[in-house]
Formats: structure tokens, C-alpha cells, sequence
């Protein structure tokens, strides 16, 4: 998974739901904003998500990002990749890492919210996966990406994690999620049956009939490794996968072992 490049586009799209209709009554709060660049969500059609510095654009007459709105989630995080470990996209002994170890890089990341909550909706103990695909000759290396949002969360509770996860509603999470700043293609949102353990040591994750990660063990390496994903002021640990496994529609459907594996803290929020 990359370091922090600069940030060109983002495609995202809005949906209905309880967690917008929030949104839409809280309109005359709006910040300006300037617009990332457009895309397709859950739900199909397009969007324009804003940020600083120009007056906010309505998709739809559903506003995207709202003053004043507060979220949180912090947990634990685990991916893997097909690139070799260390993988070389991460940060190596204080050196920001570079191109993937075969030029395209194929994940599977998974996020356990211990602690969470969206505009009063609590999402603790609810967890998230994603696949992902981007080639490093493509220009702008854009990512093609499903988002697996935990089934046991409610409508409004998974609508909340999707605008989080897509980096809709904007926050730290700009920082961190490479789909979210640069031009991307979200395939789907779906609800899934999300299992895990991120106990080190003995950590996996599994989306039924679509994802499966499972750990060998650590990478014996007396160097310290940071991801952009949760933090390069999160302490984690690069590890070796056994099992990387997505069943999904090409090209979102690969199958690796012996590749590398990251896991660590992570802990974003609204700014």
C-alpha cells in the first residue's frame, strides 16, 4: 500500500438514507468548498465532493460535507498486499516508499472500529473491508476499490461507515486513504458478513464468499515500518500473509501467498 503522494481527484457518489437525511436537514451549515472529481457509488450516478476553499455544490439537493459535523472511529487495522515484504510502497527506516514490487498492487485492507461514532451514531464494534487494484504505469495510479461495510450495523450505521470509508465526508481520512485522493473507480458498497481477529500474532480476516486474509507471522526485520493507511504515527508491525484471497469480478480477483502484511492501530476523525 502507498506513501502520501500529492492529491489530484476523488470519485464518489451519495446515496439515500437515514444518516443523509440528517444531512440534507442540516443544510444551511454547509462549508465552501472546492469539488474533487466526480464517480460511482452504491448506488450508481455521480458526484462532487468539496473541501476547502470554494461555496459548496448540491448533487442531487444532498449536501456532501457539513460544518459542525463530528465523527470518530478508532481500532485496529489490517491489510495485505501482493508486493514482497517489507512492502516497498510503505515508509522503510524513515525513507517514504515508492513504486510496488510488481508494478501493480493487489490488497485486501480491514478496519475494526473499537470505538466509534458518526453524528451521534455509535459504530463501535463494527468493521469494514475493502479490495483494491491500482497499477503504478496508469497515470495519477488511480485505485479501482469495493467497500464491504459490516451487515450486523443498521441502515443508518452502514450509510455512516460509507461516507467515512469513501472519505465523503472528508476529515483526517484525506490523509490516509490513497482512493480518497486520488481519481478512483468504486466498483460497489455492499453489506457483508465481516469476520476477524487482529490479535497479533494470530490476526485474519474474511468477508464471505469474497475475501480472506490470514497471517503466517512477523517479518524478522529489526526496522521500523510505517503505512500511510493508518498512520505513519501509528506503531505497527510488518508481517508475512499465508493466505490473500479476493473472489470478486476481475480485475478485483487474485490469490497470493508468501506476500507481505501490515497491521497496526489507527484512529480517525472529523477535523
Amino acid at each position: 500500500m502507498p506513501a502520501s503522494p500529492a492529491r489530484p481527484g476523488h470519485s464518489v457518489s451519495p446515496s439515500s438514507s437515514p444518516f443523509l437525511e440528517v444531512l440534507v436537514s442540516l443544510w444551511p451549515r454547509l462549508v465552501k468548498a472546492p469539488y474533487l472529481e466526480t464517480g460511482r457509488g452504491s448506488q450508481g450516478g455521480t458526484a462532487r465532493l468539496p473541501l476547502e476553499g470554494r461555496t459548496c455544490w448540491l448533487c442531487r439537493r444532498v449536501p456532501v460535507t457539513l460544518a459542525g459535523l463530528s465523527w470518530h472511529i478508532a481500532g485496529s487495522y489490517l491489510e495485505s498486499c501482493n508486493c514482497d515484504a517489507p512492502c516497498p510502497c510503505r515508509k522503510i527506516a524513515g525513507v517514504p516508499g515508492g513504486r510496488s514490487t510488481y508494478g501493480i498492487c493487489l490488497g485486501a485492507l480491514s478496519w475494526h472500529i473499537e470505538r466509534g461514532n458518526a453524528n451521534g451514531h455509535d459504530l463501535s464494534g463494527l468493521s469494514v473491508a475493502l479490495a483494491s487494484r491500482y497499477s503504478d504505469d496508469e497515470e495519477g495510479s488511480p485505485w479501482t476499490f469495493v467497500l464491504y461495510v459490516d451487515e450486523r450495523g443498521d441502515a443508518t450505521q452502514r450509510q455512516a461507515l460509507e461516507e467515512i470509508f469513501t472519505g465523503r465526508l472528508g476529515g483526517e481520512v484525506l490523509d490516509h486513504f490513497p482512493w480518497a485522493w486520488k481519481p478512483s473507480n468504486l466498483v460497489g458498497v455492499q453489506p457483508a458478513e465481516i469476520e476477524l481477529d487482529h490479535t497479533p500474532r494470530r490476526q485474519w480476516f474474511r468477508v464471505k464468499d469474497a475475501l480472506s486474509v490470514r497471517i503466517r507471522g512477523p517479518l524478522e526485520e529489526d526496522v521500523t515500518i510505517t503505512c500511510v493507511i493508518p498512520g505513519h504515527d501509528q506503531q505497527g508491525e510488518e508481517l508475512v500473509a499465508d493466505e490473500l484471497k479476493s473472489q470478486g469480478e476481475p480485475p478485483l480477483a487474485f490469490e497470493f501467498t508468501g506476500n507481505c502484511a501490515y497491521a497496526a492501530p489507527f484512529d480517525y476523525r472529523s477535523r
